[in-house]
């Protein structure tokens, strides 16, 4: 058990955690006159991942950790979330929260729209992970709707434009789920 000091101390400082990284992330984008703005989205360019000969890849054999250009460092806090600071062409440029069971970061175009997304977290069965679309028109990433099917997410087909997930709740209890995105 915690006393209200000690918890209130520790709201205090992810309080001034994410003040300082807003703060850093609106001053490097004035510090550019507005530059990087206009640039971001090249950035933000869907990387291309190789599909097997039936036209998939799997997230956690095939999607990047890493991209030119763009870099995410994460941070666990104390309340089990992780904030994730993400950088692009060495400029913080956003700061997000989300919670996952590992600490990954993958890269792959989730959506189908040609642009990077990020996946948080494992993406096999029982494990829990976040997605964070990136919206073009906001220059920002934007945790995606209804991330609860995005647990067990295994595979992508981008041809399709499917994402397969495998989940498992334990030994006997198991689901298949096939989800496409409106357009």
């Amino acid at each position: 058990n915690q006393s209200i000091p000690t918890i209130m101390k520790r709201i205090a400082i992810s309080l001034i955690t994410l003040a300082a990284a807003l703060i850093a992330g609106s001053a490097a984008l004035a510090q550019h006159g507005g530059k990087a703005i206009g640039d971001l989205n090249k950035f933000m360019r869907a990387p291309v991942i190789a599909t097997d000969a039936n036209g998939f890849y799997s997230i956690n054999r095939d999607a990047p950790r890493s991209l030119d250009g763009v870099q995410v460092v994460t941070h666990e806090l104390d309340d089990g979330e992780r904030n994730a600071y993400i950088y692009a062409d060495d400029m913080l440029i956003q700061l997000v929260r989300f919670e996952s069971t590992k600490d990954d970061v993958k890269f792959f175009d989730a959506n189908f729209d040609g642009y990077v997304d990020i996946l948080f977290g494992a993406a096999r069965p029982r494990e829990y992970s976040a997605i964070f679309l990136w919206d073009p028109k906001l220059k920002q990433f934007v945790e995606a709707p209804n991330e609860d099917m995005y647990n067990g997410l295994t595979a992508v087909s981008p041809g399709k434009k499917e994402l397969y997930s495998y989940l498992s709740g334990s030994a006997s209890m198991c689901g298949y789920s096939i989800s496409k995105w409106k357009s």
